[in-house]
């Protein structure tokens, strides 16, 4: 392999991009994670989805980090490739989604895949390891970390105080780069949060809402809230009118009214209306149809585990209250609807 490389992959969201952060920092500033020595490091996004594209096109490093990427059928894929043609590399997977906590034996026994997971946000999980080692990190890494820990809703395994101002910071860049899914200025957050230096101000011109000079991550976040949030108020109102009704949890077919990023926050609005478990289906911009459960107290997850055993879906993803689905072609609404109905007694 040569020269030594780091190549960390990371989710689109504010877990992800720190997490990266992390990396970042514990690699090149510090030199002692995961490599310890001098060692070049690089860093991308992506997702369950885009994964298998994105790690085509990484040459044979040292180490490959995949981190806070749920483990689904493509990303086994795209594992299965990388390792097929860079058998000497090292890959460490940490991840806090359950899919990957109950397939780590399997990655670690047919991959040789290093696996961490752990119930807390990603972030957390990777401060806890560069704590171990006795590292120590810049303030902004600190805050950040716990902030996400805030926001993944895992702040019971916090022990220190965290500023309102970090977590609505925080906040505002996952709901940036949700919208505007730019990978450089995805990389850009990862060299401010990296940065040894003090807090300075993060501005850019963004490409998704029109502005005449550059604005502050914080500005952008209310302008982006500010028109989504009447987007998905008049349209969750609509849809909500149309919900079926299949005994405890209600089904909103979607598919002809959106096509883009967002599908989870759409099912929440509609959750908060009809206050009621909700099955959202959606069409994704690759052609699938993807279901959406929002339920409490873990139920949606239990559904979309159910639907995995009876066949109906192709991969899945989410957590216990949010989860989603890419249902198998040949699934038909009659079909489903049986399978909902039926889920939703057996998850009870």
């Amino acid at each position: 392999m040569g020269e030594c490389r780091v190549v960390a992959i990371g989710d689109w969201d504010a877990d992800g991009t720190v997490a990266a952060a992390l990396v970042k920092y514990a690699q090149r500033v510090l030199k002692s994670y995961p490599v310890k020595g001098e060692c070049s490091f690089e860093s991308m996004p992506a997702g369950p989805r885009s994964i298998d594209s994105v790690l085509k096109e990484v040459e044979c490093p040292t180490v490959l980090m995949i981190l806070d990427i749920p483990f689904t059928p493509n990303v086994k894929s795209a594992i299965e490739e990388f390792r097929g043609r860079c058998g000497d590399s090292r890959i460490i997977y940490i991840d806090h989604h359950r899919s990957t906590i109950v397939s780590s034996v399997e990655l670690e026994d047919n991959y040789r895949v290093e696996v961490i997971t752990g119930v807390t946000p990603t972030s957390i999980l990777l401060y806890n390891i560069l704590r171990s080692l006795g590292l120590t990190l810049t303030p902004r890494l600190k805050e950040f970390s716990k902030a996400i820990g805030i926001l993944e809703h895992s702040s019971r395994y916090i022990d220190e105080n965290v500023s309102k101002k970090m977590v609505d910071l925080a906040a505002s860049i996952s709901k940036t780069l949700n919208v505007e899914h730019d990978p450089q200025l995805w990389q850009r957050f990862v060299d401010w949060l990296a940065s040894p230096l003090p807090f300075d101000e993060f501005k850019f011109k963004p490409k998704s809402i029109k502005a005449e000079a550059k604005v502050e991550v914080k500005d952008l976040s209310q302008m982006i809230a500010d028109e989504r949030d009447k987007e998905l108020k008049e349209l969750s109102r609509e849809l909500a009118m149309s919900a079926q009704n299949l005994g405890y949890i209600k089904l909103v077919d979607a598919r002809k009214k959106w096509r883009k990023r967002g599908a989870t926050a759409l099912a929440s609005k509609i959750y908060g209306i009809l206050r009621s478990p909700v099955a959202l289906l959606v069409s994704t911009s690759e052609g699938y149809t993807l279901l959406i459960v929002r339920a409490n107290r873990g139920l949606a997850q239990r559904i979309v585990d159910y639907l995995d055993v009876q066949g109906a879906i192709v991969d899945k993803g989410g957590h216990g209250n949010i989860a989603m689905a890419r249902l198998r072609d040949d699934i038909s609404i009659e079909k489903l609807k049986s399978l909902l109905r039926r889920a939703v007694v057996s998850a009870m």
